[in-house]
């Protein structure tokens, strides 16, 4: 059996989930201060419990590994009620399994039956001492600012929407937000650049937080994130906080080093279990990650999969975050062909790169020096989809 507890309750799982203490938004969960779910196995003892996340949407699963009635009716209660839900939430397209202790990894399979999940890992820091002066690095013409009830309601800014959705997502209200939570931004005349808001706190007297950073595609790779970061943590320092986290995926690696300049360490690096709610976009992303890792055969297959559920019209087709005009199609399309190629199956390569260009691709130059695709140079088709007849 499964049972939902009620928000005077959480903190009946508090001890359950010593193991995962890493991550700040279960307690977040547990003193209210976010939105999200717990469920267990026995309402007044639970020996296993698992929360839902719905900042982020997180899954968090500690306790007894051994309870298969309370497995197969979690994944049950996933597929019946949290993937409906999440299906309706805007913000969350996705979840990520983090479990604790170790010995779950034998119940996946059952837990996130039929959601088709990958392996990823994750990295998580913490604040050892500040180090970058961030006040001497803002650069001239540039501000940097709090975010407060003044900037939030100031329209006219580029990326003020996506600066009040992180506020709003992680808090419930910009209210609670400037109460409880907080940010900093650089501004360059009306373009926001950078931002670091505060994701979660928790602790009644020793607070704790846990912040993350985006900067805008046209200011990346020039220090900004850094310098944003780093007023974030001088004002928890300010403050009296007393631990500050970051969180990112082992893949990103511009965010661990951002972590790092400014002056936080890696504790942990763990596995979680990874999957998009919409099947047909899961199956893309799974195609980007395997082509990634090289896994060239894995990844061209899971591309097809998508592919058949286009061609067959499926629902979760027309819902696709990832794949939802020509151009994006014909990106999917010609890393496809990329995949079969490395994967030696080049008439299939061949017939994907057909559909990239039918979708619109017109980038020849990089086909052409394209290595993935150097093995296609001696096929018939191949001077085809360079020099098409007219």
């Amino acid at each position: 059996m499964i049972y939902e507890l009620r928000e005077h309750e959480y903190e009946r799982v508090r001890q359950l989930f010593d193991g995962l203490s890493y991550h700040l938004v279960i307690y977040s969960i547990i003193e209210g201060n976010s939105p999200g779910v717990v469920y267990v196995d026995d309402a007044d003892n639970p020996r296993t419990a698992f929360i839902w996340d719905k900042v982020e949407g997180g899954f968090y699963l500690a306790g007894d590994e051994d309870n298969q009635e309370f497995n197969e009716s979690l994944n049950e209660w996933i597929m019946g009620k949290i993937y409906p839900e999440a299906k309706k939430l805007p913000h969350i397209v996705d979840f990520a399994l983090y479990y604790f202790p170790e010995t779950w990894e034998e119940q996946i399979d059952v837990i996130l039956k039929n959601t088709s999940p990958m392996k990823h890992y994750r990295k998580q820091f913490y604040l050892k001492q500040l180090k970058v002066d961030w006040k001497a690095r803002v650069p001239d013409g540039f501000i940097m600012t709090r975010v407060d009830e003044e900037l939030l309601k100031r329209v006219e800014l580029k990326n003020i929407d996506h600066v009040t959705q992180w506020a709003t997502t992680s808090w419930g209200s910009v209210e609670n937000f400037m109460e409880n939570g907080f940010g900093f931004c650089v501004i360059y005349g009306n373009d926001i650049v950078s931002w670091s808001i505060a994701d979660f706190v928790a602790g009644k007297e020793k607070k704790e937080y846990e912040i993350g950073i985006h900067t805008d595609e046209n200011y990346r790779r020039r220090g900004f994130a850094t310098i944003t970061a780093a007023a974030a943590v001088d004002f928890c320092i300010s403050n009296g906080v007393e631990r500050i986290g970051w969180h990112c995926w082992s893949t990103n690696l511009g965010s661990a080093a951002t972590a790092r300049k400014v002056g936080f360490q890696q504790t942990i690096e763990h596995p979680i279990y990874h999957a998009w709610y919409n099947a047909f976009d899961n199956f893309i992303v799974q195609g980007h990650f395997n082509l990634e890792r090289k896994n060239y055969r894995e990844s061209a297959e899971c591309y097809e999969k998508a592919f058949m559920m286009k061609e067959a019209g499926k629902d979760e087709t027309l819902n696709s975050r990832i794949f939802f005009d020509d151009e994006s199609g014909s990106r999917c399309y010609y890393d496809a062909a990329r995949a079969w190629a490395m994967a030696g199956e080049n008439e299939n390569a061949i017939g994907n790169l057909r559909k990239a260009i039918d979708k619109g691709w017109t980038d020849m130059e990089r086909m052409k020096s394209d290595t993935y695709l150097a093995g296609l140079h001696g096929e018939e088709g191949w001077k085809e989809l360079l020099c098409p007849s007219t």
